[in-house]
Order: structure tokens, then sequence, then C-alpha cells
């Protein structure tokens, strides 16, 4: 069995060098339909921006956010995925997960890289529903079935509301971890990233001014509170609050 999982590891790996290099004489998406961006964060525009002050700052406090908005933001190397390289074949086709997606709304890349005895076959599905633009990745080894690696969402309307799962390498492992993020009229925003045990929430208003709460989530999947950082616009003071089964024990004020 170890033997087999690193096997197709490696595989997997494989598919993922061969993105950009891929070559094909099949049919593909004429150019109005060249695949949109998959979603609006990129290294220059993270979803969490945090003021200078605190991003410059040693503080033990300011360096628990810094630290947890660059986790958070890892979100945006998950553009890689969602690169169709040249060659790759197109179809109107679904792989699958119609749901309220209709058939016609569907765009589908596939491309496939070959150590000569085991391929992958990789999948960039792209759709529709009344809300939301999404956007897939499957991937199968040789004949099996496509499994899901990804899943984004990006909403339709003006402002920013979205969420990017992922599934892991595993077959069928259900959703490991997810980001979901929501852009507010006033200007606020709120990104929130979570797996099965754990849970942290960013909320940062207009000003800059913000604050994170770490959760840990429970036999019963309540989110419990078990610390929040809170700073001002100018990301020079705030507060750290502790708690204990949901309920602040004890509150530090801080500078940077």
């Amino acid at each position: 069995m170890l033997k087999l999982k690193s096997l197709r590891l490696s595989l997997l790996s494989l598919i993922f060098i061969a993105l950009f290099a891929c070559k094909s004489d099949d049919e593909v998406a004429p150019e109005e339909e060249d695949p949109i961006e998959a979603l609006e964060f990129d290294a220059q525009n993270p979803p969490v921006e945090l003021p200078s002050a605190m991003q410059n700052s040693s503080n033990q406090y300011t360096a628990i956010v810094n630290g947890f908005a660059a986790s958070v933001n890892a979100l945006t190397t998950y553009n890689g995925y969602f690169q169709v390289p040249e060659g790759a074949e197109y179809s109107t086709t679904p792989i699958t997960g119609v749901n309220e997606r209709t058939a016609a709304s569907f765009r589908v890349y596939t491309w496939t890289a070959s150590d000569g005895v085991n391929s992958v076959t990789y999948a960039y599905q792209l759709s529709e529903d009344n809300d939301d633009y999404v956007f897939e990745i499957f991937y199968k080894y040789n004949s099996d079935n496509y499994y899901k690696l990804l899943e984004g969402r990006e909403s339709k309307g003006d402002l920013r509301v979205g969420s990017l799962s992922w599934y892991g390498l595993e077959e069928n492992s259900g959703v490991l971890f997810s980001y979901n993020w929501e852009e507010f009229v006033d200007g606020s925003f709120n990104m929130t990233w979570s797996s099965s045990n754990e849970k942290v929430i960013f909320n940062i208003a207009s000003d800059g001014s913000g604050s994170l709460g770490i959760y840990e989530i429970n036999s019963s999947s309540q989110s419990i509170i078990t610390s929040q950082i809170i700073w001002n616009a100018a990301g020079t003071e705030g507060t750290y609050i502790t708690y204990s089964d949901g309920v602040a024990v004890e509150t530090i004020n801080w500078t940077s």
C-alpha cells in the first residue's frame, strides 16, 4: 500500500511539473474562451493586508498576527493550479458535479503526463451557477475515476466573496481545509481559514484596524474561541485576550 501511495504521489508531482509544458494536437479552446482568472488575489494583492507598523514590529502579539496572516495569504499560491498549459484538450462535457449548474456553462481543459508506464490526467473545470463562478481541479491515475483536488468559488457580484477548498491527494478524503472570504459595502473584509479541528478568522475594517480570532473546533463541530488580538488603524496598539471555554479570562494591552 505504501509503495502504491508513493507511486501515485510521484505521478501527481509529474503532472504538476508538466503543467506548462503540455503539447497536444487536439482541439483547444478558441481565444474568446480562454479561462478567466480563478482567484482575485495574488502576491501583490493578498487577502489580508496589515498596517505597516504591525508588519515591521517585533512585538510578540503582532508577531502572532503576522504569522497567521502569512499562512492565510498562502491562498495566493493556489493560483498556480488554475493555469492551463498550451495544447490542453478543450471540451464542454463536465467531469462531474453538475448540481445547480447548467451543462451549457461547463468548460473543461484536460492534459496528461506519463512516465511511459503510468499516467496522470489533470482536469480544470470552469462553470457557473446563479451566484458564483466555480473553478474545480480534478486528477486521475491511468484509467481510474477522477478525484477532486481543489474547488474555488468567486461571486459574480462587485464585492469580493468566495471560497477555496482543498481536498488533498488522498482519494475521496473530503475537504481537508478551506478559505472563505467576504467583502462588505462599508469596505470591511472577513477572511476565514478552517480545518476539522481549528479555525482562524481575520476581520479587517476599511481603515486598517481589525482583529484576529483563533478557535478550536470541538467534537460537536462547534467553534470555541481561544484567543483574540485586536489592533488600531495605525497598527501601533491593541489588545490581546485569552479565553477559557469561550469566556475571556485575561486581557493584555500592547503597543508596537
